[in-house]
């Protein structure tokens, strides 16, 4: 699994970590699912924050940036997030 966190608006970092626990959080079975999300909330000027999986993974929001950047349009194109 892996837990995608994110607002709907911009905030300092610091901020964010104060909150994080009271903030939307959602669960996808695939990492490709979580990142095809992030680009959706992000295409709604909305910010994912980090994504954590039980495997270990651990993406920032640099991170995440700069994989839409480069994986974004292969994401949309595959139909991602897949909800089941």
């Amino acid at each position: 699994m892996y837990i995608l966190s994110f607002t709907d608006f911009d905030m300092p970092e610091g901020h964010y970590r104060a909150i994080k626990h009271q903030l939307f959080r959602i669960q996808f079975p695939e990492l490709d699912d979580a990142l095809g999300y992030a680009l959706q909330c992000r295409a709604r000027r909305g910010v994912p924050w980090e994504i954590e999986g039980d495997d270990g993974t651990q993406l920032s929001r640099d991170e995440i940036r700069t994989i839409l950047d480069v994986r974004g349009v292969e994401l949309k194109r595959a139909g991602r997030p897949r909800i089941r």
